[in-house]
Formats: structure tokens, C-alpha cells, sequence
């Protein structure tokens, strides 16, 4: 049996060493917490620096698809087009830029605090939530993917996702609210066709989706077969050859694919115009 001293005694050591432990473990939870948020930051920061590039890059564009613009007389009209387009390219990367600006402060802020109640930063949502029979569509599911794809990831956008999304935006009537959406969307297509190894297999991310619908068209294409090929598979070239020839700086692969679909456009093209008149 103890006595009423020595429970007095345990029971206040006792309460000593709850509050001790207690006062460790709010200091651990406060390092780790600063941790956290010091990682979050440094993640953010390596970002921007992408998104800058992009900006640098989107510049850098804009400049050659303006001295292609004055030199080329005969396509001054497409080339405007893709001059516009690039602008608002610019404009999307710099809010990109500016929001990972907004995030680091944010992160900064909550280093600096002790009581750790907020949550971590999220980025905001897509911009319009995928429709019904997106997944079943490959236009409408590249055109949704490419709107929630950040920009300083754009560049590793197969050019078959590219092509079809552009026939995404070319057979979809948009109505006044979407506009917005739809200006977005175009910006970062044109930015996907155009920004540095947008065709090449990034060492970096890896093995990348196979392009195996465009493939299978070429060979298709490539063996005088167009009546066998599939309306998505004629739509797909047509669009390819459109996102090639409109490229500022095209690299040899870009080049090489051009001459292979240039060869039979014309066909194609009435191939597909003679499907829309008379339904299969």
C-alpha cells in the first residue's frame, strides 16, 4: 500500500513528465511541420523555374513567328493566327508563373508560423470537369487532358493528342460561356506543337505513351489503303500534317513526317470531306 505522500509524489511527477513529453512531442510536430513546408517550397520553386523557361521559350517564339509573319507574305494570314495564339500562350505561362509566386509566399507565411493548422496548398482545379463520354471519345479526351496539363509540361504532348484536340476545337461549337475555356485551350495546343522536343522521347519522364493510332495510320497511309482507314485515323494526319507545317522551328523528325503525309494530304482530305457527305 502506498501512503497519501508518496501517491501525492507520483502523481506530480507524473504530471511533470505528461508535460514534458507533451512539450517534446509539439516541438517534434512543429519540425516536421516546418520540414513539410520548407519541402513544399523548394518543390515550388523548381517549378517556377520550369514555368520561366517556358516563358523565355514562349518569347523567344513569338519573335520568329513575327519575322515569319512579315516574310513570308504568302501565309501572313496563318501565321498571324499562330502569333495570336502564341500571345495568349505567354499570358497563360505568366499566370502560371505568378501562381507558384502566390504559393511560395503562402508556404513562406506558414514556415514562419507555430501552430500549423492549415492544410497543405493545393493548386486550383481544372478548368472545366471532364464531360460525359470523354473517355470514349480520343478527340475530346486529348482536348480535356491538354486543358489540365500545366504548361512547363506541354512540351511532352504527343502530337497525336496534339492533332486531336485541334479536331476537338475545329468540330465542337462553343457557346459564349466557354470561350474562355476555349482561348485557354488553344494556347496551350499551340504552345504543345511548338515548345523544343514537343516530338521527342523525353529521357527524363521516361517511356512515354505510345503513339500507336497515329502509327497504325501512317502504315495505312504509307500503303495507299485511305478508303480502309478509320474516320478518326484520317482526321488524325490531317491535323498532324496542319501541327507540322504550322511549326517555327521544326526539328528533322518533324520534317521528315511532313514530306510523308504531304505526299497524299489532297487525298485524304477529299477522303474525309466525301465521308461528311455521304455517311458511311
Amino acid at each position: 500500500m502506498y501512503n497519501r505522500v508518496e501517491v501525492k509524489e507520483w502523481r506530480s511527477g507524473g504530471r511533470r513528465q505528461c508535460r514534458g513529453n507533451a512539450g517534446q512531442a509539439s516541438a517534434e510536430h512543429s519540425h516536421a511541420m516546418a520540414t513539410d513546408s520548407s519541402e513544399t517550397e523548394r518543390i515550388l520553386h523548381a517549378k517556377r523555374e520550369k514555368r520561366r523557361y517556358v516563358v523565355e521559350e514562349t518569347l523567344k517564339l513569338i519573335g520568329r513567328a513575327e519575322e515569319k509573319r512579315l516574310h513570308d507574305k504568302e501565309s501572313r494570314r496563318r501565321w498571324t493566327r499562330i502569333l495570336i495564339r502564341l500571345e495568349d500562350s505567354l499570358v497563360e505561362a505568366q499566370k502560371a508563373v505568378a501562381e507558384c509566386d502566390t504559393l511560395i509566399d503562402v508556404e513562406r507565411g506558414r514556415r514562419q508560423e507555430t501552430t500549423g493548422k492549415s492544410e497543405a496548398v493545393r493548386e486550383s482545379a481544372p478548368t472545366e470537369p471532364q464531360a460525359a463520354g470523354a473517355e470514349t471519345d480520343p478527340e475530346r479526351r486529348a482536348a480535356y487532358r491538354i486543358s489540365d496539363t500545366p504548361v512547363e509540361a506541354l512540351a511532352d504532348i504527343s502530337l497525336e493528342d496534339t492533332a486531336f484536340a485541334w479536331a476537338y476545337m475545329e468540330r465542337r461549337e462553343f457557346d459564349a460561356h466557354d470561350e474562355g475555356f476555349k482561348k485557354m485551350l488553344a494556347a496551350k495546343l499551340e504552345l504543345a506543337g511548338q515548345l523544343p522536343r514537343a516530338l521527342e522521347v523525353s529521357s527524363k519522364h521516361g517511356e512515354r505513351r505510345t503513339q500507336l493510332l497515329l502509327r497504325q495510320a501512317i502504315t495505312r497511309m504509307q500503303a495507299g489503303q485511305i478508303g480502309k482507314m478509320s474516320d478518326h485515323e484520317i482526321e488524325l494526319l490531317v491535323n498532324c500534317y496542319t501541327v507540322l507545317r504550322n511549326k517555327i522551328v521544326p526539328t528533322e523528325s518533324n520534317k521528315r513526317l511532313l514530306t510523308m503525309i504531304a505526299r497524299t494530304i489532297g487525298d485524304l482530305r477529299a477522303e474525309g470531306v466525301r465521308r461528311r457527305l455521304f455517311p458511311r
